[in-house]
């Protein structure tokens, strides 16, 4: 998946000069699709969503999200220690997480964090007292964003249990005869995973589900 300098078109910080002094402004690259990291994940049975992170290069201020799978091992940057990572939330929304960092909400925090670390140190770099705090502070805010997105359902959710009190019947209306061929149910199912990501939910098994209710006709 996403690799520590794989993915900074458009990221990294914007220096801003001032009168005597010079402001860090970090940034990530913008969300616009509230459902951007509402993945599935190919590598996990049964079904989970992909992870997301936060990365931070402290020597040269970089700062990015990625996407990882359940089986991606740990980047030796950040097994060094010398790339900081938050896990964030599932169900954060991405449009609002990403505006408050490109405006700012960070900002002091990731200061301190630069301000306190030493990579001339032998083996792994060293935080301060302040940087090791500034590192939690930033963990803590990162966490109050699960499940931010709208909808109360928000989530992973089964098709079975999604449609539970429907009947086959209830599809017919949509479309789906006895004899729907497997590219019609297919986009069916496409319309029926829209209609739920619309309420932050990624639908699971919705074919398979159309498939059995195609049966029941």
């Amino acid at each position: 998946m996403e690799t520590l300098h794989g993915a900074r078109e458009g990221l990294g910080t914007a220096i801003n000069e001032g009168v005597g002094t010079m402001e860090r402004r970090y940034q990530v690259r913008p969300e616009t699709d509230p459902m951007a990291w509402m993945q599935v994940d190919p590598s996990t049975s049964p079904p989970a969503l992909m992870g997301v992170q936060l990365w931070f290069d402290p020597s040269d201020g970089a700062l990015q999200t990625a996407m990882r799978y359940s089986i991606d091992g740990t980047p030796a940057a950040i097994y060094c220690g010398r790339v900081f990572s938050w896990t964030i939330p599932h169900g954060t929304d991405p449009r609002r997480f990403t505006r408050e960092i490109n405006t700012g909400s960070l900002d002091a925090l990731l200061d301190r964090i630069v301000a306190g670390y030493d990579k001339s140190s032998s083996g792994r770099p060293v935080l301060s007292g302040d940087a090791w705090y500034a590192h939690q502070e930033i963990g803590e805010w990162i966490a109050s964003w699960e499940w931010t997105l709208p909808g109360e359902n928000a989530g992973l959710v089964d098709a079975y249990d999604w449609f539970e009190g429907s009947s086959s019947s209830d599809f017919e209306t949509l479309g789906l005869r006895s004899d729907s061929a497997d590219d019609e149910l297919a986009a069916l199912a496409a319309q029926l995973d829209e209609n739920a990501r619309q309420e932050s939910v990624v639908l699971t098994g919705t074919v398979e589900y159309l498939r059995r209710c195609r049966d029941d006709l």
